[in-house]
């Protein structure tokens, strides 16, 4: 079995960190090369007061729960039938 590679995690993807923390992938991250640093994913955590507090994990550390293509777009989905709300009370 090998390793998942950054490719595997695109940006926008739902993910579950080791300690069990949901968050979802915001940017990709990579150091300098030189020194040996792996590629890493930038993971916001949805469970958190600051909703600013991010972790930068390697991906063979997260697992997969809902990838881009299909967490995205339900997400807009959900924002565009907000906006629509707003609009009928004008």
């Amino acid at each position: 079995m090998s390793a998942l590679g950054i490719e595997d995690f695109p940006i926008g993807s739902l993910v579950m960190t080791p300690t069990g923390r949901i968050g979802v992938i915001i940017k990709h991250v990579w150091g300098d090369r030189d020194n040996g640093d792996f590629p890493r994913c930038l993971v916001r955590y949805f469970d958190s007061v600051d909703r600013r507090e991010c972790a930068r994990l390697q991906p063979n550390f997260l697992r997969l729960m809902i990838p881009a293509k299909v967490f995205v777009p339900a997400i807009n989905s959900w924002r565009r039938g907000g906006d629509d709300e707003d609009d009928e009370t004008e």
